[in-house]
């Protein structure tokens, strides 16, 4: 091949520094960007599996959105739970609890309509989530607190999801396991979550749980004697509590609180998921008002709404009336409102101690590559089989 002649040579020289150049500057916006960093998984739950376990077995709805869900309307948006409070809580539970009913069974893993997320590290010490359910234990109710019948202390073991909402806050907050970011912990309009307690009531103890939905859950032989030492035991269904993060209640909370009780006589003709009667809902704190004052109706409770039914079947055995604000408030069920209720400052505060203690703890990565505490391990190997 004859040599390109000087001239010409010299002509095609500045096209060819421009060609180098340009393919210089512009190669990295055509190259593939780097991988994501892998997301952090979570144990699932304290212990592993018994061996000879063949049941259900929990596991952590962890797969947190990565963009926020586009805005939406919730159901209950257009009414006002100051004057329609019972209506308001059940278009709640609608789609925060019986829509997570599949096959006559909780599964809102299986939920056809949205999807639903757990909080991570709650398999953390001798309350840490159970293998069967992910139940987590929460306060025992005290001899007669449920039932006149109920002679002593009854454990109570719950689990709790958030919607794709709540879901994407925690998957913010949580996105580096070792130091995870309370700044992120801001939940948006329309976040949801719902909790749903079990008990260890039986049905001659507690009359009304009567048909229960019932439960198997590795938990506590006797949290007193022997804590830490669990077994496959029985719970039932007692109560289903909700939060929502709603615009209309600004001017007091922002959020709004919901109890229901499980009741054998409720919808009775219904399926068993389906027997559950509202107790109370809450959306402020009715600030300055003390249980001497609700006790001789001095006062009216004016940002909760207590439903009159519960009032009078816990006054019936009790002799003590259902409260709310910053009075002694009350129900049949094992969370007092006063630990759920006037209870946003105190959820964040209880919140926030949780993110700076698992920021404190030593991390490992188990082989599987969750994110666990060296103590945690320690626990889970003292109690695997």
């Amino acid at each position: 091949m004859s040599a390109i002649p000087p001239r010409i040579r010299s002509l095609l020289f500045p096209f060819a520094l421009v060609l180098t150049v340009s393919a210089a500057l512009f190669a990295p916006l055509c190259a593939d960007p780097p991988p994501s960093p892998p997301r952090p998984h979570f144990a699932d739950a304290h212990e592993k599996p018994l061996k000879d376990w063949t049941g259900p077995v929990f596991r952590l709805s962890q797969d947190y959105p990565s963009e926020a869900p586009p805005a939406q309307e919730p159901p209950w948006h257009c009414i006002d739970f100051t004057r329609a409070p019972e209506a308001y809580m059940n278009k709640v539970l609608q789609v925060a609890y019986l829509d997570n009913i599949v096959d006559d069974e909780w599964h809102p893993e299986r939920n056809p309509k949205s999807k639903w997320y757990h909080v991570p590290w709650l398999d953390w010490g001798n309350k840490g989530r159970e293998f069967i359910h992910g139940l987590t234990r929460e306060r025992r109710s005290r001899p007669c607190e449920l039932s006149e019948n109920q002679h002593d202390p009854l454990q109570t073991w719950a689990v709790s999801v958030y919607n794709e909402s709540g879901g994407y806050v925690i998957g913010k907050v949580w996105a580096n396991p070792s130091a995870p970011n309370p700044a992120a912990a801001t939940f948006p309009e329309g976040t949801v979550a719902v909790k749903l307690l079990f008990t260890r009531a039986t049905e001659k103890e507690v009359p009304f749980l009567a048909g229960s939905p019932q439960w198997d859950a590795y938990i506590d032989e006797d949290p007193v004697k022997k804590p830490g030492v669990r077994q496959i035991q029985k719970l039932r269904l007692l109560q289903v509590d909700f939060a929502v993060r709603d615009k209309n209640a600004d001017r007091w909370t922002g959020w709004v609180f919901g109890t229901f009780q499980y009741n054998a006589n409720a919808n009775a003709s219904g399926p068993k998921w389906n027997h559950v009667t509202p107790v109370a809902l809450t959306w402020g704190n009715d600030p300055g008002i003390l249980p001497e004052d609700v006790e001789k109706d001095r006062v009216k409770i004016v940002e909760s709404w207590i439903n009159p039914d519960a009032q009078s079947s816990v006054t019936e055995w009790t002799g003590r009336k259902v409260w709310g604000g910053r009075g002694e408030p009350m129900d049949r069920s094992t969370t007092r409102f006063r630990h759920v209720f006037p209870a946003i400052r105190r959820h964040s505060i209880r919140f926030t101690r949780r993110l700076f203690r698992a920021r404190r703890l030593s991390l490992a990565t188990d082989s599987d590559g969750s994110a666990t505490s060296s103590r945690d391990r320690r626990s889970a190997q003292r109690l695997s089989p």
